[in-house]
């Protein structure tokens, strides 16, 4: 039988809460998500569990359906419905047996699948797993559509191909549609789960390439590594451990010959010597736009980039002229609000673009401002300071992380207990994800 179950009703107070007004009686049943299940099966944490309430009126006028909903509901322990809320499936009660139920929740067909059931696929068919702990679909009158074949199915794809479902079958991907035909063949051991300039990602026998929105292989699978991500209509490719760039057609524009290469960001990317000592950047033509010598580097955002040359750590601008010396020991890799924190004699302060000093070299540990606020170490404690340089959060705790919007608490830590304050400093609830 089943063991994972999605949704329970609770009955409180005799089954439900009856409220009555004027000519209508509603019946109110309380839902609660007790094992709810994330995209990748793994369970959500206690407290992201909800509770909400399943509301059944009966009016003196036109009644019938909300009659049948009432007794009908009290049969069972368990109910999803679809988004129209026409059909779905429900647990009995005592029996612990699948049914398909109809819009009043009468029962339709008994479902025999011991490996579950799940409303998926568009919400108009179920997913169901035999005991052979096999993938299929059925559709709301409990006829097979899809044969229990599959190990994996995914049905989230359904944004990126119109109608068809990622399965995994003999440890190869694929996808089929809505009849269980093979759309596009089950032969790649990797798909990327989204795409980017409208392509996909995909990976089989050691080799990449990439699908387009059809489901056609854009060039043959030739790439030891694909990223991902275009940036600015190209993506980094590896050909015998070195690397270069693809346009959208799968041509290759930059011939692969770096150590390694990074996305581009503002016009320009960086790129490492074959033996990786050294970094530079390359324009879209592939062109070297800033000289390779520097021991690392970031991209660039809001025209810098920070850089590191002789150990020291500085930032330059798209001519590669250097704008802020290369004087400190550590920077950050970028500009957040305005500042940068950077490090001089063991201590982290703040600047701003021009290399101006902002805040003073007091802090021992300093991240990135978020919302105006920036996470500091001071005396062996963490609080939080404003752009200002002003204590706005006091140092009083074992570790801190940021405020990120949108949310306005952070996680910290004081004696190994975690917990999330606000802006204020006052304990609050977590956000829930």
């Amino acid at each position: 039988m089943i063991n994972k179950i999605i949704v329970f009703i609770v009955f409180l107070m005799n089954c439900c809460f009856t409220v009555k007004a004027q000519n209508r009686v509603c019946n109110k049943f309380l839902i609660k998500s007790d094992s709810v299940l994330s995209k990748s099966w793994e369970k959500i944490s206690e407290a992201q569990k909800y509770i909400k309430a399943y509301t059944i009126c009966l009016n003196d006028d036109n009644s019938e359906l909300a009659r049948q909903k009432l007794e009908n509901i009290q049969n069972y322990d368990a109910i999803s419905m679809s988004s129209n809320g026409k059909a779905g499936w429900a647990r009995s009660k005592n029996e612990g047996i699948i049914y398909l139920v109809k819009e009043n929740f009468a029962k339709t067909k008994e479902l025999d699948y011991e490996g579950g059931v799940w409303p998926f696929f568009n919400k108009t068919e179920f997913r169901v797993k035999n005991s052979n702990l096999k993938y299929g679909f059925v559709d709301y009158n409990g006829n097979e559509i899809v044969q229990c074949l599959y190990d994996e199915v995914d049905e989230s794809f359904d944004m990126l191909f119109p109608n068809l479902c990622k399965v995994k079958q003999g440890g190869k991907y694929g996808f089929i549609d809505r009849a269980g035909k093979v759309a596009i063949p089950l032969k790649y051991d990797e798909i990327s789960w989204y795409f980017s300039e409208n392509l996909l990602m995909v990976k089989a026998n050691g080799k990449s390439g990439f699908l387009n929105s059809y489901g056609h292989e854009v060039t043959p699978l030739k790439f030891d590594f694909a990223s991902r991500d275009f940036s600015e209509g190209l993506a980094a490719v590896m050909i015998n451990s070195k690397y270069g760039f693809i346009n959208t057609q799968g041509e290759i524009v930059i011939e692969p010959k770096y150590g390694n290469v990074s996305e581009f960001s503002e016009g320009l990317a960086l790129v490492e010597t074959e033996d990786r000592s050294k970094t530079g950047f390359i324009d879209k033509s592939g062109k070297i736009a800033i000289p390779i010598i520097y021991q690392t580097a970031r991209n660039f955002k809001n025209g810098l980039a920070a850089a590191v040359i002789n150990n020291k750590g500085g930032y330059i601008n798209k001519q590669g002229k250097t704008i802020i010396p290369f004087v400190y020991e550590s920077c950050a890799n970028y500009f957040t609000e305005g500042l940068a924190w950077v490090e001089q004699n063991d201590k982290f302060g703040y600047i701003d673009m021009s290399g101006k000093q902002i805040i003073d070299y007091i802090y021992e540990e300093a991240l990135e401002f978020y919302n105006g606020l920036a996470v500091v170490k001071k005396n062996g404690k963490y609080g939080y300071i404003d752009t200002k340089g002003r204590t706005f959060i006091d140092f009083k705790f074992d570790y801190a992380k940021t405020f990120y919007y949108p949310y306005e608490t952070a996680y910290v830590e004081v004696n190994k207990r975690w917990f999330c304050i606000n802006k204020k400093g006052e304990e609050v609830e977590c956000p829930k994800f």
